[in-house]
């Protein structure tokens, strides 16, 4: 599902029709979305009870090959942007 469709999909279940309606879903949905994105960056939690938990978790440094020439690479740290689903979304999804 493509972010339009969710928010097409959204619009249809609380009955918005007219384009106004469409376009303030549209804006909703952009907030939540900066939002979360916003305390990832800060390295920070986002939980939504009943769906899951946003957060970051740190990567450690690495080497690797370039399999074309065989040079090794050191790549270094990195915060990754994981989610954890909440029991009820793995319940619902395991039916």
């Amino acid at each position: 599902m493509t972010r339009s469709e969710l928010v097409y999909r959204i619009a249809e279940r609380l009955d918005f029709h007219s384009e106004k309606e469409k376009q303030s879903v549209e804006l909703a949905f952009s907030a939540i979305i900066a939002q979360i994105s916003d305390k990832l960056a800060t390295r920070g939690t986002v939980e939504i009870r009943g769906f899951g938990t946003f957060f970051c978790s740190l990567r450690a440094p690495q080497a690797a090959r370039n399999p074309k020439t065989g040079t090794i690479l050191h790549l270094s740290e990195r915060h990754l942007p994981r989610f954890r689903p909440a029991q009820t979304l793995r319940d619902r999804i395991d039916r």
